[in-house]
Formats: structure tokens, C-alpha cells, sequence
């Protein structure tokens, strides 16, 4: 793989070379405005190649270029070092060859508008359409890699992504958007933005709400041959359904024809006036999929609808700025979130009814957590020109955490047992930081800050950053970064237990330590860039399951009953992950408003797992080589813009490739996906401001890296192959958008 990676840049190198040759004046100015500001890598705006991190920014102009409909399809088709998967349960996100299967995302911290959207129960956040952020209502999103906590605390480990909605300016007047996957999904958008005077202060609002429903497509599963069941001993049934769409009993699979659904309703606002900014923001997520997996639905029957999940989460955030004097400003952010969670998994398994022999068991698990902070930061610019700037802050957060389990008869909901798993905790979260800025000279900057986080379940832990770059030539910086980073473990992780599941005893947060180099070229409007990462990680939570001897312990503590359970599992600090690998990223525009446009993204990595019990191995799931490539042009007038869109996931192992024992180790073929595009004004229409868009979707590999079905390990009775999760492969998107009133927005 080296040699690949070698060869790849030396490339976009020579390409820069006769770009170079050619650049003229105006090239050279339109590359200086291109250039990219961030402001989540150290909380104020700055350029990209200042940044103490490695960055990309994702614009509103690419999506509709690329045909972006959603968070993790313009991570897949557009970032640099990110990269999703998705189970159709949901979508597991990884960077720079490291993704941990079924996490629900709590690796990466996900923010609006700057505020964080993770919740405490999983740690978890969407980015998928759950995400619930229209996509036109968005102006950029910033992706920033590698250990992040040094300012936002926990789950910045592999990242940060802050999705930034547009102004007043960007979205004014009105605009309406109806968009099909044709015959799979339906989405309509309603946005405005308006700027106006309150209280003699310039003010703006603006405004997104969006409700997108899928239905299908139809994916054929199994057979799968489940035996006798344990319980009754007879064939193994899986399904209430007796048509002719699912397999007769003791099989498991058919057409999944009713069981593959979701719907998002969700809303955003945005008000400033003055120094005051406030974001509202609403989501509901309802999902259900038509098949078992061991992390993330372990019993409901195939092709079953009223097996589903529901996410919902509402939450604000207040900001003020102030400016104290000459050298001081204040921010103070006041915030409040709520989150609530339903699982639904009805079985017809007698053997995964474990207490009671029912026809059909339902088991529901309900959750909520609430939390409101106070923000308080201070930016203390000592010389009054940018070039030594001290930023200090303190974030504390009250939190409530609830959750139970039941077990009920499917047909009169009659309690089976007790609940069970029940969390109901209160507690509190500090996190202080300090960050210094330093520009000694006009091409040397110097960036470094520590942050310290408390929580009431364990001691203090500091996440350290400190970050270097230098305009070495023209063009020309190099940077290096040295950060820690953290991942306090859920409440679920910590505190919940079953009848299968003992309680966690004294886990530790998640920790990584990173060093990176890179260096970055720009010749006009053309950019390159090449670095090299390495990453430690250590006490990676994880399911552990118990030994004999342990189980016998567990009972001997009460803590399981032996003649009841078997299979008992626990959240353990287990393992720890040894990283690293390279990137590259170039990309450039040819013309003088840049008609032509185009860039590629790669990253080569090693990710390997260890713990005491197991000999070092590959991350399941996690791609050793992924990237991305795209271009496009602005046809003349109202013709419209061509855009072709691909991204690229190396092999990968399935999530049960190294504990399923399977004859064959199940991994998932590399994955080509392409995605064509065209956009545009529709001329002489009856409407003026009326737009279209059309994209064709084609993925060459037909399965992803996810077991599905009862048979997740090989026994005595199952000595087959796994079989994967498929893949959605063709996907033709037609959408009409009216730009309406005082302007209009592509």
C-alpha cells in the first residue's frame, strides 16, 4: 500500500508543477478568496492552513453541485480523512482508518451553529437524514480531524464536525423544495430568511423545517436455517408474518417488503440582533429495518413494522457576545437539551423469550436525558492586533439520565416481569480551558492549550493541544499537532444490566493521544495537501463476555442468576488501538469565476486492535484506504452545471469477522459509488426562480461489512457462511426548489 500512497502524491505534484507555469495575477486572488476560514478548531476564525488541526470545508455550492442530500453523504463524497458506513440501522463514522463498530457515533462530536448535539445516555449523535438539518438551509460544514477535547471535552476523539446554517443574506425571502428518490423516499423543505430592524438593532432570522419519509427498497434475506428452537422443541420460528414474502419456519429471511422505513420531521431557527445569536432546533426520527445484528437488534422478527426505534431532541442555545474594551470580549452561552429514545422489538423466538413461553414477546426500552449549561468565555487579544490572543473558558452542565427495559406479551401487553435496566441519575459536568495564541512572526504561528474535565463519576481528566505552523516558501506551510483527546463512557455503558447484562464496575474514560504532520501548497486557485498521522488509543469500551469461572463469581456476587442466563456480557475498558497512515487532498478550479472544478481526497491507514485476551487485529468495519473524487462544470447562461461525484471504501472486515467463527471470515468487497448530477434554472418557466436537480446514484458492491440474521456466529447447528447487510445500489433523486420574494438561494 505504501507504494500507492507514494505514487498518489507525486501526481497532484506534477499537476501543480504546469498549473504553476500558467498561474496568472488572477488566479493567485481568486485562490487568496477561496481560501477557507474555520472556526472550530480554535474557537475563532482563522484561516485553514493556521487551523491546529487538519481541516476541510464542505460548501453549500458543492452540494448542490455533487448532489449532496445529507451529513454523512457529504462527509463520504467530499471530505478529507472522514468516512461512513452505513448498516441501514444506522451510520457508524470513522476517521483515518479507525471507525468503532455500532457506536452510535459518540467517537465524533457532531455541533449547529458551535453547539454540541452528542447526548449523555448513548453519547451519540445522527449523521444521517436524522441529522435533521435541511440541506439547503446549510452554508458550510467544517470537519476537523483528529483529538479535539482541548476545548469541546468529551467525544472529540476522532473529531469534530460543526454544521453552520446560512445567514439572513443567503436565504432571503422564501424557498420550497419537493425531492424523491423515486419510488424509495419523499422530502419537502420550506426555508426563508429576513433581515429587519429590532430596537434600532440590525437583526435577521431564519428558518428551515423539513419532513422526509422512506419506504423501501425491498431487500431479500436468507435463507438462514434456524434448527429447533431450544425452548419448545420445534422449528425455530421468526416472524408473525405468513405470507408468501417470508421463509416458512425453521428458516429466517424473504422479501423484506414492509420493515425498511423511516420518517424525520424537523425545524430550525436562527435569530440575531445585535450581539444576542439564538438557535432552536427540533428532530424526530423514526426508523425501523427488517432484520436481526447482534449490536443493534439482537431479537425482532424479519420484515416486522411495528419493530422500530424513535430518536427525538429539541434543544436551544443563547449567545451573547460583549466587548469589555480594547483588549477583552465576553461570550456567554446558555443552553438547554432534551433527548428521548424508544426501542421496539417484538420476537416470536421462543428461545428469545426468555422468561415466559408467549407467542410473541415485546420488548421496549425508554429513555430521556435533559441537560442545561452556562458557558462563560473570555478572548484577551494582549496586543491589540491578533498576534497574542488568550482565550479562556468554563462550560458546567446539569444533567438528568432515565431509562427502563420491559418485557411484555405482544397481544395484551401484559408485563412478563419487573423492569429491568433502569437508570435515573442527576449529575454534573465542569470543563475549564485555557488556549494561547502566538504569532511571533508574519509566517510563524504557535498555538497551545489544555483543557480539565470533572464529572461525578470519575476524576478530573486534562486534554492537552499544542499546534505549530510556518509559511515556509510561497504557498508553502508546513504544521505539526500534538493533542489528546477523551470519551467519558454513556450512562448506558456505565450503570445498565439486565437479566444478560451485569453492571459495569469502575470504567474509565476512552483516551487518545495524536501526533500529525502535514504540508500544504497553494499555486492560484489550486491546493495540495499531503501529511502523515499517528494515533494511540487506550481503554476502549467494550461488551465483554464472561468467562465460567467469572460467571460463577458474577452469581456468587447475586449479580446473575445461573440457571436463567447464559451468554452474560459486561461493558469493560478492554482494548486499546495503534494508528497510523497518510492523506492527500488536492483540489483547484480552472476559469476566471472557476466554470471548472475538481478535487480528490485519499487516506491510507493501519488501524490494529489488541487487548490481553486476543492477538492484535484489524478494526472491523474501518476501511485501510478510502477517499473521494469529483468535478464539474458550469455550462454557458441558464444551461446547467454537470457534476460527477465518486467515493471509495477499501475492503473492510464485517463486524463479527473475528468473533463469529465462521468457516470463512465475512469482510465486505471494496465499494465504488458514483453519482452524476446535473442542476440548474428551469428557462422560460412559468415560475421565475424555479430550479431543478437530478442525480443517478450506482454502487459497484452489493453488500456492507454488517452480519445479519439469527446465525451471527458459527455453532454446531449453524456451520455456514455469515451473510452481510445489502446495499441500496441504484438510486435515480429528482428535486424541484422556488426561490421566491427578495432573492434566492441555489
Amino acid at each position: 500500500m505504501r507504494r500507492v500512497l507514494y505514487a498518489a502524491a507525486f501526481v497532484p505534484a506534477l499537476v501543480f508543477a504546469q498549473t504553476t507555469a500558467r498561474a496568472d495575477d488572477t488566479a493567485d486572488l481568486r485562490g487568496l478568496l477561496n481560501e477557507p476560514v474555520v472556526t472550530t478548531a480554535s474557537k475563532s476564525a482563522e484561516t485553514a492552513t493556521l487551523a491546529p488541526a487538519t481541516s476541510t470545508t464542505l460548501t453549500a455550492e458543492d452540494f448542490r453541485r455533487y448532489g449532496i442530500h445529507s451529513l454523512d453523504e457529504a462527509i463520504d463524497f467530499l471530505s478529507l480523512g472522514m468516512v461512513t458506513s452505513n448498516s441501514l440501522k444506522g451510520v457508524d463514522i470513522g476517521s483515518r482508518g479507525v471507525t468503532i463498530t455500532a457506536d452510535s457515533g459518540d467517537h465524533v462530536l457532531l455541533l449547529i451553529n458551535g453547539h454540541p448535539v452528542n447526548e449523555p445516555l448513548f453519547g451519540g449523535a445522527r449523521f444521517d437524514r436524522g441529522a435533521g438539518v435541511p440541506i439547503e438551509m446549510i452554508d458550510h460544514i467544517e470537519v476537523i480531524l483528529g483529538p479535539g477535547s482541548v476545548l469541546y471535552g468529551s467525544n472529540a476523539m476522532l473529531g469534530v464536525i460543526n454544521v453552520i446554517t446560512k445567514r439572513a443574506k443567503d436565504l432571503t425571502g422564501g424557498h420550497v423544495v419537493l425531492e424523491s428518490e423515486i419510488g424509495k423516499s419523499y422530502r419537502a423543505a420550506a426555508l426563508g430568511g429576513l433581515e429587519f430592524s429590532l430596537f434600532k438593532r440590525p437583526s435577521e432570522l431564519t428558518f428551515g423545517f423539513e419532513f422526509y419519509t422512506q419506504s423501501g427498497p425491498t431487500f431479500s434475506f436468507g435463507p438462514q436455517d434456524g434448527g429447533i428452537d431450544s425452548v419448545t422443541g420445534q422449528p425455530s420460528v421468526y416472524t408473525r408474518d405468513r405470507s408468501s414474502d417470508v421463509l416458512p419456519a425453521p428458516f429466517w429471511g424473504g422479501r423484506a417488503t414492509r420493515g425498511y422505513y423511516s420518517q424525520a420531521p424537523s425545524g430550525l431557527l436562527h435569530f440575531v440582533s445585535g450581539n444576542l445569536e439564538v438557535t432552536v432546533k427540533a428532530t424526530a426520527f423514526k426508523q425501523s429495518i427488517p432484520y436481526r445484528a447482534r449490536y443493534t437488534a439482537a431479537v425482532p422478527d424479519f420484515n416486522d413494522p411495528d419493530s422500530y426505534t424513535v430518536h427525538r431532541s429539541v434543544w436551544f442555545d443563547a449567545r451573547y457576545h460583549a466587548t469589555l474594551s480594547p483588549i477583552a470580549e465576553l461570550t456567554t452561552r446558555l443552553y438547554g437539551d432534551s433527548f428521548d429514545y424508544q426501542d421496539i422489538q417484538n420476537t416470536t423466538s421462543a428461545s428469545g423469550c426468555l422468561y415466559e413461553n408467549v407467542t410473541t414477546c415485546r420488548y421496549e426500552v425508554v429513555g430521556a436525558s435533559r441537560w442545561a449549561g452556562l458557558e462563560v468565555q473570555a478572548s484577551l487579544d494582549w496586543l491589540k492586533d491578533a498576534s497574542f490572543v488568550t482565550l479562556i473558558g468554563v462550560d458546567g452542565r446539569l444533567r438528568s439520565i432515565k431509562s427502563k427495559s420491559d418485557a411484555l406479551d405482544y397481544g395484551d401487553r401484559r408485563p412478563l416481569l419487573s423492569s429491568f435496566g433502569i437508570i435515573d441519575r442527576n449529575d454534573k459536568v465542569l470543563g475549564a480551558y485555557v488556549q494561547q495564541t502566538w504569532l511571533p512572526t508574519s509566517w510563524l504561528s504557535l498555538n497551545g492549550g489544555a483543557r480539565i474535565d470533572q464529572e461525578d463519576r470519575f476524576s478530573g481528566v486534562i486534554s492537552p493541544r499544542f499546534a505549530a505552523s510556518a509559511k515556509v516558501w510561497q504557498g508553502g506551510t508546513l504544521k505539526g499537532v500534538y493533542a489528546e483527546a477523551f470519551r467519558s463512557p454513556s450512562w448506558v455503558e456505565t450503570t445498565f444490566a439486565n437479566p444478560l447484562t451485569i453492571v459495569a464496575h469502575d470504567l474509565r474514560p476512552e483516551r487518545v493521544r495524536s501526533v500529525e504532520g502535514s504540508i500544504e501548497q497553494r499555486f492560484g486557485a489550486h491546493r495540495l495537501l499531503m501529511g502523515m498521522f499517528r494515533s494511540w488509543w487506550s481503554d476502549l469500551v467494550e461488551l465483554h463476555v464472561l468467562t465460567q469461572q467469572e460467571q460463577e463469581e458474577a452469581a456468587r456476587r447475586g449479580e446473575i442468576d445461573l440457571l436463567r442466563a447464559y451468554g452474560i456480557i459486561q461493558f469493560r475498558n478492554v482494548s486499546s488501538v495503534d494508528n497510523y497512515g497518510m492523506n492527500f487532498g488536492y483540489e483547484g478550479s480552472v476559469g476566471d469565476t472557476g466554470q471548472l472544478r475538481f478535487g480528490a481526497n485519499l487516506t491510507g491507514a493501519i488501524a490494529r486492535r489488541s487487548d490481553p485476551q486476543s492477538p492484535s487485529q484489524r478494526l472491523t468495519v474501518a476501511p485501510q484506504t478510502f477517499g473521494n473524487a469529483r468535478v464539474s462544470y458550469d455550462l454557458p447562461g441558464e444551461l446547467p452545471t454537470l457534476g460527477v461525484a465518486a467515493h471509495y471504501l477499501g475492503a473492510r472486515p464485517a463486524d463479527r469477522a473475528f468473533d463469529g467463527n465462521f468457516p470463512v471470515a465475512p469482510y465486505a468487497r471494496a465499494q465504488l459509488e458514483i453519482r452524476g448530477t446535473v442542476s440548474g434554472p428551469i428557462p422560460h418557466s412559468l415560475l421565475p426562480g424555479l430550479s431543478y436537480r437530478l442525480s443517478a446514484n450506482y454502487a459497484a458492491a452489493t453488500r456492507a461489512p454488517y452480519v445479519v440474521g439469527p446465525a451471527q456466529y458459527a455453532s454446531t447447528t449453524y456451520t455456514g457462511n455469515a451473510e452481510l447487510a445489502p446495499v441500496d445500489r441504484f438510486r435515480v433523486t429528482v428535486g424541484l426548489q422556488w426561490d421566491f420574494g427578495a432573492g434566492g438561494s441555489r
